[in-house]
């Protein structure tokens, strides 16, 4: 039968293993929308310089590499890595709210056999995810010792602040992004507007050809904006937060106050995973 210090070991291998799975996803689809912008950039110099030319041709033939590039790339940030990585988030979210239950005694804890029920809770949500399972002897880049929210006290210190925390600072760095995403569509969206009404006045193809490339490069942006799910995960944590808060200052005293705030973290754990589990077709 696992001991709780066993499982805690294991939701913390599991959560390692999400976050090097969502490092690599988020990789991948940069070098993605990196290789989309710098093909379309050279595709449309070669054209400039002449396709009879030989600067022109290297760099046509640079371009075409280049697309090809991003299109095996591509699939390495698809929907399937993207489940990959919420399905060991999922067991890792899983694990740490069982974890709190058990040390309060509360859910299905409350009764029978706890140690028995959190084998089994265990071992039920670990083969749900089976190919995925980190290894057991896999080693942890970040010691953490196990947590000693039995209380009420230790847990909204150990649990409840540090989940109301992730939620503020993820919000608070989220804001950020989608303030330079929005800047550079805009600065985008500029240059498109410039270069057109350039090519109109001078009626210069060689500038022409530029506008539909601004326009796509500001596509790309958008949707590999859309494919971080920046404005939903914003929402989500700033209201996750709030209501967090709300639980701390009027139902910390009542019995269900731990039920009630793994409640909340697990809706939103769930909510986000599905959102991110749609099909994806950003670059």
């Amino acid at each position: 039968m696992l001991t709780l210090d066993e499982v805690f070991k294991r939701q913390r291998q599991w959560s390692e293993s999400a976050d090097a799975l969502k490092r690599q996803l988020q990789k991948w689809r940069n070098v993605a929308l990196i290789l989309t912008i710098v093909g379309a950039v050279l595709a449309n110099a070669g054209v400039m310089l002449g396709l009879d030319t030989t600067p022109g041709k290297w760099l046509t033939g640079i371009s075409g590499f280049v697309v090809a590039a991003g299109t095996l790339v591509r699939p390495r940030g698809s929907a399937q890595a993207v489940l990959d990585w919420t399905r060991s988030r999922s067991v890792s979210e899983a694990l740490k709210t069982e974890i709190y239950l058990y040390l309060n005694g509360r859910g299905d804890y409350a009764q029978g056999n706890p140690n028995a029920h959190l084998d089994t809770t265990v071992t039920e949500l670990e083969g749900n995810a089976a190919e995925l399972s980190p290894a057991e002897d896999l080693p942890l880049r970040k010691q953490r010792t196990l947590p000693q929210g039995s209380t009420p006290e230790t847990y909204k210190t150990e649990r409840l602040d540090s989940q109301i925390g992730y939620y503020s600072r993820n919000a608070t760095a989220l804001a950020s992004r989608i303030k330079a995403v929005k800047n550079i569509e805009f600065a985008l969206g500029l240059v498109a507007a410039a270069v057109a009404t350039i090519a109109g006045i001078s009626e210069v193809e060689d500038v022409a050809i530029w506008v539909p490339v601004v326009s796509a490069l500001a596509a790309a942006v958008t949707a590999h904006a859309a494919a971080e799910r920046y404005e939903y995960l914003l929402v989500e944590y700033r209201r996750t937060a709030g209501q967090l808060k709300h639980l701390k200052r009027t139902a910390a005293g009542d019995a269900d106050f731990v039920d009630r705030c793994e409640s909340v973290i697990s809706t939103q754990n769930q909510g986000w995973m599905a959102k991110f589990a749609e099909m994806d077709t950003a670059p």
